[in-house]
Parts: structure tokens; sequence; C-alpha cells
């Protein structure tokens, strides 16, 4: 089911983006006193996002500028349309160990629960070992 999240920047609508199940949609809000653009541009926002399925893509929805005083509003869950076009940039799914960071092809099992939970055959010996040894 599409779903979409807007962002408002002084009542303007500023972008709507369209997600699913398969999308996951993040905006940072950053202050930054080493801004090397205006003077009155310290601040800036940023809408990310990641979408998975056969192939695996960093979304860049949209990047601006922010000044003091100015309102922020993020309205989840509407229905309506896309108004911006993301900027897709395959990114390798290099599936890794959620624990020690190790890469599918450096360890003989890793287990998958899910796009974000993994852990390798080593990581779950230490965890029986530490189990074990919290038992005696």
């Amino acid at each position: 089911m599409k779903k979409s999240v807007t962002l408002r920047i002084d009542q303007d609508e500023e972008c709507v983006v369209a997600y699913d199940e398969n999308t996951m949609v993040t905006f940072q809000i950053g202050y930054n006193p080493h801004h090397e653009k205006a003077d009155d541009c310290e601040y800036s926002y940023y809408c990310h996002g990641f979408e998975w399925g056969d192939k695996t893509y960093s979304i860049d929805f949209i990047r601006g500028e922010l000044s003091e005083g100015q309102k922020i509003e993020i309205e989840f869950g509407s229905d309506k349309e896309e108004t911006v076009i993301p900027d897709k940039s395959l990114v390798k799914d290099e599936k890794r160990c959620g624990f020690c960071n190790k890469l599918n092809t450096e360890v003989d099992i890793l287990i998958e629960k899910n796009f974000f939970n993994r852990i390798c055959n080593v990581c779950v010996q230490e965890c029986v070992k530490v189990i074990n040894d919290k038992g005696t």
C-alpha cells in the first residue's frame, strides 16, 4: 500500500515522498556552525531513504538550507502523490553481520532475519559461550 510523507517549511509544501513496505524514509535536520554558505544559513535539512527488493537503492529525495525561525512540519500517512523524483543510486547490498560487521564472504554462515538484522556463525558461537559461562 502506497503512503506518503509530506515536508512543509513555513507552511509551504516542499515535497511529498511516496513510500511502501519496501521503503525507509529518514529526515535529518542539522546545525553546522562552520557552514560555508550564506551567513544566515547554518541549518540544513535532508530527506533520504532506502528501497530494497531485487536491488537495493539509496534514495536522495531532497535537501536544502534553513534559516533561524523557520518552521518545519512533517506529516506521515497521507495518500498524496509524490512531488519529487528521487535520485536513486544503487547501493551494493554487502551483507554483513550486525555484531562484528564481517562480510558474508568472510564467515561460514550468515543468518538473516530481515534486511537489517543479520548475525554470523562466529558471533553465534561467542553468544553461546557467554550464555554457557553465565550458567555456571
